[in-house]
């Protein structure tokens, strides 16, 4: 349905544009997730907002209502990307909808029960009828898959180049007339390839912040997230600051998961 109806949502005629949006966010609420794909719809309609027209504004605004009855904070994302504005309506928006979780309004003919007409009069008889379709609703009911329903976001190639170089500080080494013993430690100590955490933590909790608002979104895409992890660590063996240690315990688990 989405394949038919999704380039209707931007016609350069208002009235077609609006119907349309309108029309899948009521088939949403009619028949449910399982047959109205979110996913399709979450790439469009980000771009719905940005239409001239006020009524297809609007319509965006119900459809995303509707929407997050079923995906709920799964949305955040999207939400996040639209103007301030439409971003605080729609928070609004949700704050005010029942806590209960959405249910189809209808069925399909091929999901009614079989034999729903012979074991109807039985059932009625026996104080047993009408639930044997509630396993049904209950599963259909259950909340979206956040991590299913967002793409995966590459964190890696949004970290600034010199991030690295600005959390930990490579050490260079340098001449020294001690003890041959004393030589070796402090040669241990300074090799090139030994990362140690920078000593300024102002600068050090600015970049554990640019991670941090990376690292929020459902989704990351798979890499090779070794080095992070290291750089992570170390800030944590080096840092006495609590707000660095405090960024570090909430960007660890996220970065090691992966």
């Amino acid at each position: 349905m989405q394949t038919a109806l999704l380039p209707e949502c931007f016609s350069k005629q208002w009235k077609i544009s609006s119907t349309t949006i309108s029309t899948i966010a009521l088939a949403l609420k009619t028949f449910g997730n399982k047959h109205v794909p979110l996913k399709p719809i979450l790439k469009e309609v980000a771009k719905m907002f940005e239409d001239s027209n006020a009524k297809v504004r609007e319509e965006a605004q119900k459809l995303m209502i509707e929407m997050y009855r079923w995906a709920g904070a799964a949305l955040k994302p999207t939400v996040d990307t639209l103007r301030p504005a439409q971003a605080k309506d729609l928070t609004t928006a949700f704050e005010a909808l029942p806590q209960a979780k959405a249910v189809p309004e209808k069925r399909l003919r091929c999901e009614q029960p079989q034999d729903e007409e012979e074991e109807a009069p039985a059932g009625r008889g026996a104080g047993g009828g009408g639930g044997g379709g509630g396993e049904d609703e209950d599963e259909e009911a259950g909340g979206m898959d956040a991590y299913e329903l967002a793409e995966p976001v590459d964190i890696l190639s949004k970290l600034p180049g010199d991030w690295y170089d600005k959390v930990v500080r490579r050490c260079v080494t340098t001449p020294t007339t001690t003890t041959a013993s004393s030589t070796r430690t402090r040669s241990r100590l300074t090799h090139p390839s030994v990362l140690q955490a920078s000593t300024k933590w102002k600068e050090r909790n600015e970049q554990m912040d640019v991670l941090l608002s990376l690292l929020n979104t459902p989704r990351l895409q798979p890499g090779d997230y070794r080095e992070l992890t290291k750089t992570i660590k170390k800030v944590s063996l080096h840092t006495r600051g609590l707000c660095c240690l405090a960024h570090q315990s909430r960007c660890a688990p996220t970065a090691t998961v992966v």
